[in-house]
């Protein structure tokens, strides 16, 4: 059990290193991202008619994605693009304005059920703190009200970028979700905390 729990910990540990492929400061590329307005207007035509499209449907002022036993919602006139790594899909959304900063989320199968939330953070803040010794990382508790969710907050240099970067690590049987918003250093950000406290909130996992 505890050989097990190790390498749930290790793998945790490394999706905040492959999330930051996915929260990188370009945007995504018109074709490859869609708004709330293209994804609930069925008059798009032809080849545009992608996966990022079928996934979504607007509700208001906000889209809510759906694929791949993983449900959020964010603000309609954010884009949104699919990025492949290793460990899985990761979808990050963004402002069209925005200064460089996004939200990226990505779920990840452990393969086994993990522990609970204190005992995850007491097992992954220091691995991050090793992993990232050039930056201040921080672990708790998350306060909102999507239960069995940590949030680590780094700040500082990360692979190489001056950046920050909070992460929410939502457990769930044996799946973790990790949603990231990051902004590189010295700009001024275009998403709020709010805003990305209700995209972990309104987070569901089939």
């Amino acid at each position: 059990m505890k050989k097990k729990t190790f390498l749930a910990m290790t793998l945790c540990a490394a999706v905040l290193a492959l999330t930051l492929a996915g929260c990188g400061s370009d945007k995504p590329d018109n074709d490859n991202s869609s708004s709330s307005v293209s994804v609930s207007d069925s008059s798009d035509s032809g080849d545009s008619s992608s996966s990022d499209e079928q996934s979504g449907e607007s509700a208001g002022d906000l889209t809510v994605y759906n694929d791949n036993g993983l449900e959020f919602s964010y603000p309609s006139s954010w884009m949104k693009t699919n990025t492949n790594t290793a460990a899985g899909d990761t979808i990050v959304v963004m402002p069209e304005d925005s200064a460089g900063d996004s939200v990226a989320v990505m779920v990840q199968d452990l393969g086994t059920k993990v522990p609970a939330v204190k005992d995850y953070i007491n097992a992954t803040l220091p691995m991050l703190q090793a992993q990232y010794a050039d930056a201040e990382v921080t672990g708790e508790e998350y306060d909102g009200t999507q239960k069995d969710t940590a949030v680590f907050s780094l700040t500082g240099t990360l692979q190489g970028m001056d950046m920050t970067m909070v992460q929410y690590h939502i457990l769930n049987g044996t799946k973790l979700v990790a949603v990231s918003y990051s902004a590189p250093a010295g700009v001024e950000p275009t998403i709020d905390d709010a805003t990305v406290k209700a995209i972990v909130d309104s987070l569901k996992i089939a």
